[in-house]
């Protein structure tokens, strides 16, 4: 017997601030009733949820930045949305449990912060993990066990395997498809009543991303090992993007601006910009780096200053793989007269070298990213990792950048102050 999840989690453990920041709380008005359920932020503007719980709804209160849905704490918000505003899917059936996915748009744009945060939806590119036997978080305020006779007032989460549909089949018949997504429920740990449109999430390194959104599971119990059922997210990308326009930042090919004199032969003019979608909110982990200054009137060559150049790029020759921990080296900018003794005629005015004695180096995968050069706790862009040596990045040859200062005003024409 299967049973829309109203919301709960299940011998979960209780969330910490900021630990979930895209996890929304539901209040929907049905009629003269209320139902609970959970959501996921997927943009500063879209809530993703399921469509048992919204179906109905003749409006609702979005919980955002919340841990105790019975206080107002401080950072918390909650949104009335009014149901001109609620998009279940039009093939919604509730008799079958397909299509269990709806949006929700939010009357203005939510302020990103430590709270706050919109998870990844998966990469829209035809190639999708099923993500058998991965760990991913499922979290709610639904009720935390079978004798609970209310949702959570504190936001909780379990940690589980995702069960491979065949698997999953098994307890499900006729019920599994490409649409939905099975976690292991052992030890009891499970969603349960008042969990039911919130998210599933596997970790990519830091990312969250979103691969499953809480739909059903077994009516007798939450705490009897059934498997919790998920309408799949890779299957409904389209239909997000068609609704929203919400995909996984990506950016639009019109936004990418190359630097018109770019030419591959010469590697000269090795710059380009990207414009976001969406505006991007500072905090201590994001922020943006400076162009250089004139001081007296010109540019500095940088020459013999220490410089820092980071990125993801092969830790060393012996890798196959780009880095998955960003790394860094520090070297002295080299002097551009001797850096031509290495690159000849390679080496023109418009770029910059640094010293990579030791083996220290930009490899494969650095392309494009930053040289900066530190003074008075100001980080300026003085570089773009540009090009090195083939025969490999341990050699010794000058790493070559592009020079931001030869740059300056076509990123001003591009760029608003």
């Amino acid at each position: 017997v299967a049973a829309p999840m109203d919301g709960r989690i299940t011998h979960g453990e209780k969330a910490h601030e900021g630990q979930f920041p895209y996890q929304v709380g539901l209040s929907l008005d049905i009629g003269s009733s209320s139902a609970w359920c959970g959501g996921t932020l997927i943009s500063d503007r879209w809530v993703l949820t399921a469509a048992h719980c919204t179906d109905s709804a003749d409006s609702a209160t979005v919980y955002i930045g919340a841990i105790n849905i019975k206080e107002e704490e401080k950072g918390q918000k909650r949104i009335r949305v009014e149901k001109d505003d609620i998009k279940v899917h039009e093939d919604w059936d509730p008799s079958r449990v397909v299509n269990d996915i709806s949006l929700i748009k939010l009357p203005e744009a939510v302020e990103f912060n430590d709270r706050v945060r919109a998870a990844t939806l998966p990469k829209k590119d035809g190639r999708y993990s099923t993500y058998a036997n991965d760990l991913a978080i499922a979290s709610g305020w639904g009720r935390d066990s079978d004798d609970a006779t209310s949702v959570s007032a504190v936001l909780r989460y379990v940690e589980m395997p995702i069960m491979a549909s065949s698997t999953c089949n098994k307890y499900w018949a006729g019920l599994i498809h490409d649409g939905v997504i099975c976690m292991s429920t052992k030890g009891g740990k499970s969603t349960c009543n008042g969990d039911s449109g919130g998210p599933l999430v596997h970790k990519e390194g830091d990312t969250d991303v979103l691969i499953g959104a809480t739909s059903f599971g077994l009516a007798l119990g939450c705490a009897k090992g059934y498997p919790a059922v998920f309408t799949r997210i890779t299957s409904y990308l389209q239909w997000i993007e068609d609704k929203s326009g919400v995909q996984r930042h990506s950016v639009d090919k019109s936004q990418i601006v190359v630097h018109p004199n770019w030419t591959v032969s010469t590697v000269a003019n090795d710059i380009a910009l990207i414009k976001l979608p969406l505006s991007v909110l500072y905090n201590p982990r994001v922020r943006a780096a400076h162009l250089p200054t004139k001081v007296n009137g010109t540019y500095s060559s940088y020459e013999q200053q220490t410089a820092y150049a980071s990125g993801w790029g092969r830790a060393s020759d012996s890798s196959f793989e780009v880095s998955a921990a960003l790394r860094f080296v520090a070297m002295p900018v080299m002097r551009h007269n001797l850096c031509k003794m290495y690159w000849g005629g390679s080496l023109t005015e418009k770029m910059l070298c640094m010293s990579t004695q030791s083996g220290k180096s930009t490899c494969h995968g650095d392309s494009g990213g930053p040289l900066v050069y530190k003074e008075n706790n100001t980080n300026y862009l003085i570089g773009i990792t540009s090009f090195g040596l083939s025969m490999g990045c341990e050699i010794g040859f000058p790493s070559i950048f592009t020079r931001m200062t030869s740059y300056l005003d076509w990123i001003r024409q591009h760029v608003p102050e």
